[in-house]
């Protein structure tokens, strides 16, 4: 066909069969093309068809191309909770991998509600997804049956089931604290009160909270663990408990809050209460996010880079995908101490 025939196609959406027609080659053979069996075809054509496909600006449907070959695309992230920073950050590492290598990432939020992810995890049958990353409200395998059923190539992030199925990836929850612990007894504090959401139900927190306990009450400190409500946190409630917990003694005491979320209401808490940290009371919290730094640029941070955990997850979820056998079913992200001043 001559290079003055190329016509664009005004108005109505560009299919396949328009690009045919255009290239004067069959469906075929564009479809070939577009799969990257160029060796089925002659170095004219498709050139011819590339340029076709160019001039009229072509986007392949691949919702109609996954259902015909029965694959998809797409793959699922099914995080605890979005208003955690933490599970977005899971998932802006993620969809920044999988964008790259040809992959949409859909969002699926648990709230934190373990009967939610269970009736989300029936949904997932109608959804065609081509795997799945969770970070999982419930610690029990038992309670991952349908998933299980499913059969689909799913990555576990963040934290870990009562036993192995599926590859899991996370940060060295228990390592890390202890280094956080021995850091404690390194500046000389005698007692640890640690603030988190209950300890039960996740297996991040148990780690946390058995590493930090293990390290310093082996150095003689004293501990305390105050457990408050994942959805609703009362300050002023627990400004009161740790009032209580350190009016009677007159020890050097650390403030750990194991998650974002609680220390940035802890920090903004002992800003409003008038406490001088580290003079009247050291703080540190587990935090990746620049948002803890614009409140506080000289905080003590443990930096468990969800952005890294969530990419690596993807690199592996995409290799199980492809049947490829996985180098470690049990990968550790390394995290940080970050040393500021308010400890």
């Amino acid at each position: 066909m001559p290079d003055n025939e190329y016509h664009k196609i005004p108005n109505a959406p560009v299919t396949i069969q328009d690009i045919a027609q255009l290239a004067d080659v069959s469906i075929a053979t564009v479809s070939r093309y577009l799969h990257g069996h160029l060796n089925r075809m002659s170095a004219e054509t498709a050139a011819r068809i590339d340029r076709i496909i160019k001039e009229n600006n072509y986007v392949p449907n691949k919702v109609a191309q996954n259902l015909k070959q029965k694959t998809s695309s797409t793959i699922g992230i099914m995080v605890a909770n979005v208003d955690d920073i933490f599970s977005i950050e899971l998932y802006k590492g993620a969809e920044e991998y999988l964008f790259d290598v040809g992959y949409e990432l859909v969002l699926i939020n648990s709230n934190s509600d373990a009967n939610r992810e269970q009736q989300l995890l029936k949904d997932l049958r109608n959804r065609q997804l081509a795997g799945l990353l969770i970070q999982p409200v419930q610690n029990k395998l038992a309670d991952f049956t349908e998933l299980k059923e499913l059969g689909l190539p799913t990555m576990v992030l963040d934290r870990h089931f009562d036993h192995h199925y599926w590859p899991v990836i996370e940060s060295n929850n228990e390592e890390i604290s202890r280094e956080l612990g021995q850091l404690i007894i390194d500046k000389g504090y005698e007692e640890v009160i640690i603030v988190t959401e209950p300890v039960a139900a996740t297996t991040s927190r148990q780690l946390r909270v058995k590493g930090i306990c293990e390290k310093v009450e082996s150095a003689g400190l004293i501990t305390h663990v105050i457990e408050v409500d994942e959805t609703h946190f009362d300050g002023e409630a627990v400004h009161d408990k740790i009032g209580k917990l350190t009016n009677h003694r007159q020890t050097k005491t650390a403030l750990v809050a194991l998650r974002e979320p609680l220390f940035l209401q802890l920090v903004g808490l002992k800003i409003r209460k008038n406490v001088k940290y580290p003079q009247q009371m050291g703080i540190v919290g587990y935090a990746d996010t620049a948002m803890i730094n614009i409140l506080d640029p000289d905080l003590t941070l443990v930096r468990q880079k969800p952005i890294e955990i969530g990419r690596v997850a993807a690199q592996m979820l995409v290799a199980q995908i492809k049947n490829e056998t996985l180098a470690e079913e049990m990968v550790y992200v390394s995290a940080e101490i970050i040393e500021g001043t308010s400890l």
